[in-house]
C-alpha cells in the first residue's frame, strides 16, 4: 500500500498547481452533482413514460435537458462557485457533447475488442467523469 501512496504522491507532485489543488473536493463535488443530476434524469424520463405522456426516446430526451440544464446550473454554483454567463454556458455544452461522443467512442471500442458490453460501461465511467472534470475545470470554468 505505501508504494501506491508514494506513487499517487509523485503523480500529483508533477502535475501542475492548477490541477491539483482543491481537486479532490472539486471533485467530490462534481460527483454529487451528477449523481443528483442522473437521479433527476431517471426521474423524469421514467415518470413521463409510466404516465403514458412520451414514449422512451422523447422522454429520455426531455429528460436530458431538463438534467443536462440543473448540471450545469448546479455545478456552477456550487462545484465551480462561479456566476453563470453564455461563454461558460457554451463551453459547459461543448464539454458535454464531447464526453457523450468519447462515451460512445470507449464502448464501441470495447464492443469491436469483444469485451462484454459491463467493461465498456466501467471503461466509460472509470474515464469520462474525471476527464469531463478536469475539462470544466481547465476550460469552461478557468
Amino acid at each position: 500500500m505505501t508504494g501506491l501512496k508514494d506513487m499517487l504522491r509523485a503523480v500529483t507532485a508533477a502535475l501542475p498547481p492548477a490541477i491539483t489543488r482543491g481537486f479532490a473536493g472539486g471533485f467530490a463535488r462534481f460527483g454529487v452533482v451528477g449523481v443528483t443530476v442522473t437521479a433527476l434524469h431517471v426521474i423524469i424520463a421514467a415518470t413521463l413514460i409510466e404516465s403514458g405522456r412520451a414514449g422512451p426516446a422523447v422522454a429520455n430526451g426531455a429528460a436530458f435537458i431538463v438534467a443536462a440544464s440543473a448540471s450545469f446550473a448546479l455545478n456552477t454554483k456550487y462545484t465551480f462557485r462561479s456566476d453563470v454567463n453564455i461563454v461558460r454556458l457554451s463551453r459547459f455544452f461543448v464539454v458535454a457533447i464531447l464526453c457523450g461522443l468519447l462515451s460512445m467512442a470507449l464502448a464501441g471500442g470495447c464492443e469491436l475488442l469483444g469485451l462484454p458490453y459491463q467493461v465498456g460501461i466501467l471503461v466509460v465511467v472509470a474515464c469520462v467523469p474525471p476527464l469531463s472534470y478536469l475539462s470544466h475545470r481547465l476550460w469552461t470554468y478557468a
